[in-house]
């Protein structure tokens, strides 16, 4: 029996080397899954990714080709990869948040951006009472379905909304917003369980994605990473002017700050001026020059150059910051 491909989904990152993410489990929802069976559609997983296909002979004649509207799929995303939110820009605070992902009339990615970003983030919602620890009962909400036909859905207290409309109309409606006191929450609906679920996927299928084989992609970024390097002094000298190179071009650095580990042992502190791309640290090798001194003397003993370690992704540590959040990752340097 021959298959015809439909629509293939792949996933992609930009940290080490640009290639795909493995890292994805991907579910059709139930709903979803029922509509493919009715349409002939079968799901297929792939390396880093999905398709979709239909069966060759009986296309003319299923409901597939005689569809009157798009036909909206959705899919459950989850991450198997526990350290994906350390070496990726992606940032997600608390089990409400996950991104949703959809495809565009005429776009062949799957986010809003360059790369799966801010603007995708979405509370996933299985019930009112998520929403309701973000909206109190007495605050005035307005709710809106999807973009392009965005039209409104309701317009009072959330106390009312929440009684005026079941919660299975926002499950069909599956992403919406309530704007609230000047601000915008996006939010997905679902019935299924989201404790552990990363994101939802919607693929949107019209008479004219028949004609040929869609492929859509969605990117993951690299976050940009403050390396600091605490440089152990286990030597009877001292170090000074420090300078960072890569290759034959000097970085910036700030000041170094002479510190005292809680082993007790002197240590500086280098941190660098600009964060350095996850990529950008895996195929470079960045080198410290710096100058030994005699401690009693302070007569210069040597120059030396040391190659620097690659940081350890399982300890990148995030930080609240004044704009957004910034990622710190601390390596030791024992000389």
């Amino acid at each position: 029996m021959r298959f015809n491909k439909l629509s293939i989904v792949k996933f992609y990152h930009r940290y080490f080397v640009d290639k795909f993410f493995t890292g994805f489990k991907i579910i059709p929802s139930s709903a979803s899954d029922a509509e493919m069976k009715s349409y002939g559609l079968a799901f297929r997983a792939l390396e880093g990714g999905f398709m979709l296909l239909y069966k060759e002979e009986t296309a003319q004649g299923s409901l597939l080709f005689k569809l009157k509207a798009p036909l909206k799929l959705s899919f459950y995303i989850y991450c198997e990869d526990q350290l994906l939110l350390n070496y990726s820009d992606l940032h997600l605070e608390g089990m409400d948040q996950g991104y949703f992902l959809q495809n565009f009339s005429g776009n062949d990615t799957l986010h809003t951006g360059a790369v799966i970003s801010e603007n995708d983030k979405v509370l996933l919602l299985n019930s009112f009472q998520t929403l309701s620890r973000y909206v109190k009962d007495d605050a005035t909400v307005s709710v809106k379905n999807a973009k392009p036909d965005q039209k409104e859905l309701f317009q009072g207290t959330f106390r009312d909304f929440k009684i005026q409309l079941a919660f299975t109309d926002l499950v069909e409606a599956g992403y919406f917003e309530v704007e609230t006191g000047g601000t915008t929450i996006r939010c997905y609906a679902v019935k299924h369980n989201t404790q552990k679920l990363f994101g939802i996927l919607e693929l949107t299928i019209t008479t004219e994605d028949l004609d040929k084989e869609q492929t859509y992609q969605a990117v993951i970024g690299t976050k940009p990473v403050i390396w600091r390097y605490h440089l152990v002094n286990r030597e009877q000298v001292s170090y000074k002017d420090f300078k960072l190179f890569f290759g034959k071009n000097q970085l910036l650095m700030k000041k170094e700050q002479p510190k005292v580990l809680g082993t007790g042992e002197s240590a500086y502190l280098l941190e660098m001026e600009e964060p350095i791309a996850m990529a950008d640290r895996y195929d470079s090798l960045y080198e410290l020059e710096f100058v030994r001194e005699d401690l009693k003397t302070g007569q210069v003993l040597s120059k030396k150059r040391l190659g620097l370690p690659v940081p350890d992704i399982g300890k990148i540590k995030v930080a609240k910051a004044a704009q957004g959040y910034e990622a710190f990752s601390d390596m030791y340097v024992y000389l």
